[in-house]
């Protein structure tokens, strides 16, 4: 019977090493990737942009005050300007 604990303690000790040895070499080998980064994307674009003016539909049908936003879960919210100017 000592010779089959001695073998079974032989080979948990195996394990266990191996075990470490393998959290150890994927720890390390985590630890030198080179954090380098180039964008993949380097094309320019040209073109144009315009911004209309802003109209307010909900105060021009009546709705709320043209400085008012309807919300539901609060009641409605009132600011010091109009909304079409923000």
């Amino acid at each position: 019977m000592k010779n089959v604990t001695g073998k079974r303690q032989i080979l948990t000790m195996v394990a266990i090493i191996f075990f470490w040895g393998i959290i150890l070499f994927l720890v390390n080998g985590c630890a030198r990737i080179p954090l380098s980064y180039s964008p993949g994307s380097i094309n320019k674009f040209s073109g144009s942009l315009s911004i209309s003016d802003f109209k307010y539909l909900p105060a021009e049908t009546g709705k709320v005050k043209p400085y008012q936003i309807r919300n539901k879960a609060v009641g409605s919210l009132k600011f010091d300007k109009n909304i079409d100017t923000f």
